[in-house]
This record gives C-alpha cells, structure tokens and sequence, in this order.
C-alpha cells in the first residue's frame, strides 16, 4: 500500500513490511503507477473477462 510519497506497506504471508528509503518508496511508487496504468475496469475488464470465460467453456465443450 503506498501510503504517501514517505512510506510504503508491503504485506508478505507471514510479516507487513514498512518501507521509508526514498529510493525504495519511489520504486514501489513506480511499479504502482505502471499496474495502474494498464489495469482494465469496467466495460474493459468484463469483456477480458468474458472472452476468457468463453475460451474455457470452448476447451471444455471441444475437450
């Protein structure tokens, strides 16, 4: 989670990691703003969705 441009929380299965290094919080920034750049929503992500539902029931009625 970025919390502002000082600190970054990353959750691992067994610790929550704390991040302050401005050089390390401007990485996770960075990864963040590129996920988000690409991520779908809306009409975008249900017609990913569909098309990928469809391609497994295809498998399935061809299998």
């Amino acid at each position: 989670m970025v919390r502002d441009d000082r600190t970054v929380s990353v959750e691992t299965v067994h610790a929550e990691v704390t991040v302050t290094d401005p050089r390390d919080v401007a990485l996770y920034i960075r990864k963040f703003e590129g996920f988000a750049a690409t991520a779908l929503s809306g009409d975008e992500a249900r017609s990913m969705l569909e098309s990928i539902r469809d391609g497994f029931l295809h498998e399935q009625e061809s299998g």
